[in-house]
């Protein structure tokens, strides 16, 4: 792999078009079928095999900033949901 393969980041539209950026700081790419501007964050990063030179998509995980220790279990999290619906149709009913 070389050349102008290893410059290029490839994306994959929602319509499912390949799109090709040389430039990393835009967060726009241009699609050259749908003749629209897609934004980076709505598409699917690819990336170009080693082997076999096929294109292939990154997962992408988002991390929460806040530490381990300090991150609610998911009991906790539900119960503060459930607690909140509870309290949002009380109101609700309230003012009807």
């Amino acid at each position: 792999m070389g050349g102008i393969e290893g410059l290029m980041t490839w994306f994959r539209d929602p319509y499912g078009h390949i799109i090709e950026s040389k430039n990393k700081t835009h967060r726009l790419v241009y699609c050259l079928l749908c003749q629209k501007l897609a934004s980076k964050s709505d598409c699917i990063k690819l990336r170009v095999s080693n082997r076999s030179g096929k294109l292939y998509e990154i997962r992408s995980y988002k991390y929460t900033k806040i530490p381990r220790t300090n991150r609610p279990c998911k009991e906790e999290t539900t119960e503060l949901l459930t607690n909140s619906t509870s309290e949002i149709q009380r109101v609700i009913e309230e003012t009807n």
